[in-house]
């Protein structure tokens, strides 16, 4: 059985998106006991999540991922064929010639939260299109090793 999760508020700015990975972090480590300022608290403990919380995570990530997109410049046509599909086919789950072997203890539930549909990447495009379009895209500011990024001022 193929459940249905809810997408979640759309929209979002950087920073919002952000906050709220950091809501869904300290949510998890506060019913498990862990220390969320603790870098371990940040690696191994995916299985600790609710169905809910891995989707919306992804949602977020979605949504960082269509801003980033959006910074150049990017169409519709290449968020589909670059980035929205990934969403859309991601597993917790590895699959072999043998057929599916769980992963890092995530449990079924768990792991059909976290593909989007082909709906959800929609919307996150659009309403993430709809937001930026009230930022100012910031060439050139940010240098790293390789090439000279764009910002986003929200």
């Amino acid at each position: 059985m193929t459940r249905t999760f809810k997408t979640g508020r759309l929209g979002l700015s950087g920073p919002e998106i952000d906050r709220e990975m950091a809501e869904i972090h300290a949510a998890m480590c506060a019913r498990h006991n862990l220390d969320p300022n603790d870098s371990g608290s940040k690696i191994g403990t995916g299985h600790f999540l609710t169905p809910t919380e891995i989707h919306r995570k992804q949602v977020l990530w979605a949504m960082k991922m269509a801003n980033s997109v959006l910074a150049y410049s990017g169409t519709k046509e290449q968020w589909d064929r670059h980035h929205a599909w990934k969403f859309q086919s991601q597993q917790l789950w590895k699959h072999d010639g043998l057929g599916t072997v769980r992963k890092f203890g995530f449990n079924k539930v768990q792991n059909e939260a976290y593909a989007l549909t082909a709906l959800e990447t929609d919307k996150v495009w659009e309403a993430q299109k709809e937001r930026i379009s009230k930022a100012t895209i910031m060439p050139n500011v940010v240098n790293d090793d390789e090439e000279t990024l764009n910002g986003i001022r929200w």
